[in-house]
């Protein structure tokens, strides 16, 4: 065995070796590594290789790379199976016999490697690792003996003894490096022990606490080699054990010195460059880090005064400068960012303390920490502002005040600014794109900060930024960071404080300033900030754009804010995404808004409607539409259609409404589709729509389309209720033309669905029984029903759904129509032999049936297709995975038998009424699918989706109330008397074979009952509590997956 597992592990480390012939090897290896025999090799191999370095020395032993690789893996493994099989609470005395002599071995082994030899060191850590994890779970004292040899090796101090020549001479014979190793691998190893919980193995730590830290305290001092070590020690120690700031600043065992004012002192040597190095610099921060975040000392005394040694020695000994200034010149990101969370951590563990009393130097390291180079350290300090910021003013000292925020504008201004080489971030090789856009977007927050205390100052020096600036990347940076606080601004702009005031003032300020900048950015031609740079272009058009609240509500004129809307359109071009956004902004937070007061003084003027301001702003609507269907960007068309849409419809005189939705927001949309259509072929040969610019053609009239879809949904206003109506007369002609150019085209299943969108918008918008809207519905149907047999486009459901909403009840002859309907698509859908496979479209079918539920319930239940309908969406409950689908189905099924229990309009809850009372087809088809749905509820209470739990309780209380609630009579006809089988016996049984199911055991029966009876009690209780039903089914669901216990049950119980 022993020579087949050496083969194995040399196929293993020899780079020649077969892939398939080493995935084997390794199969092998983890195999055999279970076996209790794998102790015993283990021994072995650590002795053959202990001895081979005694005879030959290390350099000779390890100087072949497979042995070296040999020894790599044995230790790797060997550390897997002591953390696997060795537990703390085990006693040494029932280890397998092989166990102590791999201890005795390990540590034996470790003894030999030296320090000062680069062919050891790859053994070290792994070796240490596995010493440290033996050394953890011994329960014979091993522990507390490694500790206080540890003590003696470090108090016998003589800076010769960590030569591994002399290190035989100490209490371990080890090399004080290699001993703080083990050190520090022992939080590690303790956590892995999975018998032991945190608490636990925070105790077991604490322990031995002041040893490690008289050790720590020691090390730091003794040499150059012992200081990482005794770092990476004391930041492992401070994470498991949880270490405070108080304890570290506490000397250790009566004596004079403590290890936090050793690391100040360390931290703050401004000695060469290669005093520091990057890894020990992270472990010291980390170490502090982490006991600053330990609460255990908060409000303590000796808290107090270790917090006010570590912020003095800030400006008295440079702590954390000097090292800091290193990490930045060396380039060092990980140190630097460490320091960084270092000190940001303190301020805002510290921070109701600190911000009482002067800055001095702290304040003036945290804003360099802010303009630091390295984009993820001067991520670290924002969290600072946001906190300093939840302190009342009243509570800071003045240095904490407005002088701060005066600075942090200036260093952010400066730190989110593109450099001045910036071309474009293909051509950037500096700077990392996602680091510079996370920076910026977390900065926001700041600068609202900044603003709540700066106000119309901050306003004053961004706008001075950018009148004052000499190139474009200092205009662009102000320009972002105006935009990050226009919320705030416009609100505090729209302010109906009285004159006089200081609120007043301000506001009078900020409007003056920002009516200058609008002035000025007006008067920049579109094509030159393009020029300079599309980013500047861009930001300017976001600011324009954000500010739009304010434009309206700081005296602006009409005029002005048409010639906004020019500059915005001659920007498409060039960044039509960003300008129709704006474009949009405007429309809908200004003009729109700015609309109605134009109107109402020109209804009071005797001016000449032509020589008013609307024809201007209506005239710029028709501009942006042709400017932005020149462009080939569909979200931009979209946008400028909502905006441009939600304008006309706030116009008040019918007849300029009329005319505005016709000539300024239709006509162009109706010359950009023409002129698709007439480059589309007269005949269907696939060749001729294959050809380029066809293909253009039909990409542009699928844009065309969405841009209609969009002026459809916000064609809706109530003081015009025609409006929809126009809409029609306008594009009905349009879509007419459409269908029958694309309906047996190569293109049609592409054009279909958006054409329905479209009548979907429509008819939802419309009155119920206008002429036209009932004329569209007549015409349309059929065509969806086409398209539904062919495609199974979710759209032609989608559109049936909103059609039933609308129109169902009104009248019974649509009533009749729609049961057509239903009988039709129930038909096309449930006949179909792969249905199931379009989860989506299952979704739309169910979600259908509950608007016929509730709409039009009379074309569901006495469809002839009803028990089809209703048997197949319990076998979709049963049947299916999808969980959209399979809550749409228990919504549906729900609905239908607690329909007693739901608000439905009188006229629907008439026509259920009639159907329980007067037919049995309800009531035979509860009493055919309850238990089935019943039963597959509770199973996925028990084992399903968490995310279907509101679904699958909605459906088993549904039910419950459907025998419960219902009279034991017919209100009617007296004479009916319900069926016999629908009784609390019955559902008594369903209930109980239900929960049963999904029990294991006979000892669950108490549950069973318990739930079933608390159900009942519910019920009578009506619709009022159907909360706590879902509630308590939701407790059924945690108690069987072990979440929570039976005792959850006792609150619903309670009166």
């Amino acid at each position: 065995m022993e020579e087949q597992v050496a083969q194995a592990a040399r196929c293993i480390v020899q780079a020649s070796v077969d892939p398939t012939m080493r995935r084997q090897a390794s199969q092998f290896l983890e195999e055999w590594t279970q076996t209790p025999d794998a102790w015993d090799v283990y021994g072995k191999w650590l002795s053959s290789y202990r001895h081979l370095r005694l005879q030959q020395g290390s350099d000779t032993a390890n100087n072949d790379s497979d042995s070296l690789s040999m020894q790599i893996l044995c230790l790797t493994m060997l550390q897997s199976k002591i953390r696997k099989e060795l537990r703390k609470s085990q006693p040494v005395s029932t280890w397998h016999p092989s166990v102590a002599a791999v201890r005795a071995e390990l540590w034996e082994y470790l003894q030999q490697l030296r320090v000062d030899s680069p062919e050891d060191r790859p053994l070290i850590s792994p070796c240490c690792i596995c010493n440290a994890a033996m050394i953890v779970r011994s329960s014979d004292g091993m522990m507390a003996e490694f500790m206080n040899q540890l003590m003696m090796t470090t108090n016998s101090s003589s800076s010769n003894n960590n030569n591994h020549h002399h290190h035989q001479g100490n209490a371990l014979s080890l090399p004080r490096e290699t001993a703080l190793r083990v050190l520090a691998g022992i939080p590690v190893e303790m956590e892995t022990c999975q018998e032991l919980a945190n608490t636990e193995v925070t105790a077991e730590l604490s322990v031995h606490m002041e040893i490690v830290l008289d050790v720590v305290q020691k090390s730091l001092l003794l040499s150059q080699s012992t200081l990482l070590p005794a770092c990476q020690v004391l930041q492992s120690w401070t994470e498991t054990a949880h270490i405070s700031l108080s304890q570290l600043n506490t000397p250790t065992f009566g004596g004079n010195q403590a290890v936090l004012p050793t690391l100040i002192h360390l931290l703050s040597i401004h000695g060469p460059t290669n005093y520091y190095d990057e890894i020990t610099l992270q472990s010291a921060a980390r170490a502090l880090t982490n006991a600053i975040l330990v609460v255990t000392d908060h409000c303590s005394s000796t808290r107090a005064a270790a917090a006010e040694s570590f912020w003095v020695a800030l400006s008295q000994q440079r702590f954390i400068v000097h090292p800091l200034h290193i990490a930045t010149q060396q380039q060092w990101h990980d140190a630097s960012h460490a320091l960084a969370s270092l000190l940001s951590t303190f301020v805002v563990e510290q921070v109701d303390d600190l911000v009482a009393q002067p800055a001095d130097v702290g304040l003036q390291i945290l804003l360099e920490l802010q303009a630091h180079p390295c984009t993820s350290v001067a991520l670290v300090p924002l969290e600072i502002w946001l906190t300093i910021q939840e302190i009342p003013t009243s509570d800071r000292h003045d240095d904490w005040k407005q002088p701060l925020y005066r600075k942090l504008v200036e260093v952010l201004l400066m730190r989110i600014t593109y450099p001045q080489t910036f071309m474009s971030w293909d051509e950037e090789l500096e700077l990392d794109s996602s680091e510079f856009f996370e920076l910026r977007r977390l900065v926001s927050d700041v600068l609202s900060s900044c603003y709540f205390l700066m106000r119309g100052e901050m306003i004053h020096t961004l706008i001075q930024k950018i009148q004052n600036a000499t190139h474009w990347t200092t205009r662009e940076s102000a320009l972002y960071c105006l935009a990050q606080i226009a919320k705030d601004v416009c609100t505090r702009c729209k302010s109906h404080a009285p004159d006089g005031t200081m609120v007043a003032k301000d506001r009078d300020a900020s409007r003056q300033e920002l009516l200058q900048l609008l002035e000025q950015l007006m008067n920049m031609d579109t094509e030159t900030l393009f020029n300079q740079s599309t980013v500047l272009l861009a930001a300017v058009i976001n600011f324009l754009g954000t500010y739009s609240p304010a434009w309206n509500s700081i005296d602006c004129p009409p005029v002005a804010i048409v010639r906004l809307m020019e500059f915005l359109q001659f920007a498409l071009k060039m960044l039509p995404l960003e300008s129709a956004k704006a474009i949009r902004a405007i429309c809908i937070s200004c003009l729109a808004k700015l609309m109605p007061s134009i109107e109402d003084l020109h209804s009071k003027s005797n001016v000449d409607f032509s020589q008013t301001i609307v024809p201007a702003v209506l005239k710029s609507v028709r501009e942006s539409m042709e400017a932005v269907l020149a462009t080939t960007e569909e979200e931009a068309m979209t946008m400028v259609a909502e905006g441009a849409t939600r304008l006309v419809t706030k116009v008040a005189d019918v007849d300029v409404a009329r005319q505005a939705l016709t000539n300024d927001l239709i006509r162009p949309v109706l010359r950009h589709v023409n002129a698709a259509l007439e480059a589309m072929p007269q005949n269907n040969s696939v060749e001729e729509w294959s050809t380029p610019s066809v293909q253009l053609a039909t990409e542009a009239l699928i844009r065309d389309l969405d841009v209609i879809n969009t002026i459809a949904r916000f064609c809706d206003a109530p003081h015009i209720p025609a409006m929809s109506g126009w809409f029609l007369q306008d594009f009905g002609h349009c879509l007419d033309s459409i269908h029958h150019k694309t309906q047996s085209s190569p293109i049609g299943s592409m054009i279909l669905p958006k054409w329905i969108s479209i009548h979907q918008q429509v008819i939802q918008n419309a009155p119920p029984l206008q002429d036209t809207s009932l004329h569209m519905l007549q015409s349309t149907i059929p065509l969806v029903v086409q398209a539904l047999e062919h495609s199974r486009d979710l759209s032609t459901l989608k559109y049936i759904s909103t059609a039933v909403e609308k129109f169902g009840g009104k009248t019974d002859q649509i009533d009749q129509s729609f049961q057509q309907l239903l009988e039709r698509v129930a038909t096309i859908v449930i006949d179909h032999p792969n249905v199931t496979d379009s989860t989506e479209f299952l979704q739309c079918f169910f979600d259908c049936l509950q608007r016929f539920l509730l709409y039009c319930p009379r074309a569901l239940c006495y469809n002839s297709k009803f028990d089809a309908m209703v048997n197949f969406s319990v076998d979709a409950v049963t049947g299916i995975q999808d969980k959209e689908a399979i809550r749409a189905a228990l919504v549906f099924l729900s609905q239908l038998f607690g329909w007693n229990s739901l608000r439905l309009p009188q006229q629907s809850f008439n026509v259920m009424q009639e159907v329980w009372h007067t037919g049995a087809t309800l009531k035979d088809l509860l009493g055919r699918n309850g238990q089935r749905l019943i039963e597959a509820c509770f199973k996925g209470l028990a084992g399903g989706s968490q995310m279907l739990w509101p679904a699958y309780s909605s459906c088993i209380f549904s039910i419950v109330q459907a025998f419960v609630m219902n009279p034991s009579y017919d209100q009617i006809n007296p004479a009916n008397v319900p069926s016999p089988f629908l009784n609390e016996s019955l559902l008594h049984q369903w209930l109980a074979r239900g929960i049963m199911s999904t029990l294991t055991s006979d000892t669950d029966l108490q549950m069973c009952n318990q739930i079933i009876s608390i159900l009942l009690t519910l019920s009578r209780q009506g619709p009022k509590s159907v909360p706590r039903a879902k509630m308590l089914l939701t407790d059924f669901a945690k108690i069987r997956r072990g979440e929570v216990k039976l005792d959850a049950l006792i609150s619903f119980t309670l009166p």
